[in-house]
């Protein structure tokens, strides 16, 4: 068996021959990735990566150069909705990029490489004696580059995203359990929590209607189904009754139409031999889809002149 000293000795020869053939390749590229932070549209859940520059006290980015080199190779994707070059990225760089490790649910580091902005989703095919890091991802798609905010203009905080229900279910704190859009749940979280999932939206009304204010109101009806991940069958009973008592409110937003029941979900992982504590929720609801306006709409009135005679 090789002692320890044998083994330095072999990765420091194999990664300085390693770095020579990064370094031969790249001709010495550097990239530059700048910091983007997390920020969650309080509203109804939608996630924007905003540029360090606008959250930092100094008003300056926080960047980092690495060396290394990039591998791009680019596909030509075509669909119904658009027409848009995918970019995969691999970077090679010859020490580990600490600053990465940031990466998770409230930090992005975004490279530029020829005008392509990329971000990593993973790190693969670390090998230790050769002591390089490869960096995976995919160049930001064109219909994601109104997620990333790089001016204060760019966000804003008054106005919803979604046309669905999911703005009333994110309001429902008071039901004390955590409630997120489904797939925009914190990365890698741990339970109890519970994601919100608002399909097959229909228009229950033939057209919409305007109040005095210009606010605009149209009666739908969709299927909303609540995931919840880590909780008992007695905790999720509590909250099908607080969404049942909501709806009898005054105050309701949504009605419910079907009756909902707790149902158990399946989801396995074979290294344990078991499986999740996961449970599933079926609404069909009906709400209004609204457009809150907050003056009224201005109307164009004709002056009719007075002419006045002078002295």
């Amino acid at each position: 068996m090789p002692s320890i000293s044998e083994l330095s000795k072999a990765k420091t020869e194999l990664n300085a021959i390693l770095e020579d053939g990064v370094s031969d390749i790249s001709q010495d590229q550097r990239v530059e990735f700048t910091k983007y932070v997390r920020k969650v549209l309080p509203l109804d859940g939608f996630v924007f990566w905003v540029n360090s520059a606008l959250v930092n006290d100094d008003g300056k980015p926080t960047t980092k150069t690495v060396e290394g080199y990039i591998h791009l190779s680019t596909s030509s994707i075509q669909d119904e909705t658009e027409l848009y070059d995918q970019n995969a990225v691999i970077f090679t760089a010859k020490e580990s990029i600490d600053d990465f490790n940031e990466v998770g649910a409230d930090v992005l580091y975004i490279g530029t490489f020829f005008g392509v902005r990329f971000a990593f989703s993973r790190r693969t095919g670390l090998n230790t004696p050769a002591d390089l890091y490869h960096y995976f991802g995919h160049a930001i798609y064109p219909l994601m580059e109104s997620q990333i905010i790089d001016t204060q203009n760019d966000l804003d905080l008054e106005n919803v995203v979604v046309s669905s229900s999911l703005p009333i279910w994110m309001g429902m704190t008071a039901s004390g359990i955590q409630l997120f859009p489904a797939m925009l749940s914190d990365q890698n979280l741990i339970p109890p929590y519970a994601t919100v999932k608002c399909s097959d939206a229909s228009g229950l009304a033939s057209s919409y209607y305007l109040d005095k204010d210009s606010n605009q109101y149209q009666l739908a009806k969709e299927t909303v189904k609540i995931f919840f991940t880590g909780l008992r069958n007695a905790a999720i009973l509590d909250f099908l009754r607080y969404v049942t008592e909501y709806t009898l409110s005054p105050t309701a937003k949504l009605g419910i139409t079907n009756i909902p029941i707790v149902q158990d979900e399946r989801v396995p992982q074979n290294e344990l031999n078991a499986i999740a504590q996961r449970k599933v929720i079926t609404f069909e609801v009906n709400y209004y889809q609204h457009l809150m306006r907050e003056t009224a709409r201005k109307l164009i009135l004709k002056a009719i002149p007075n002419i006045y005679k002078g002295d």
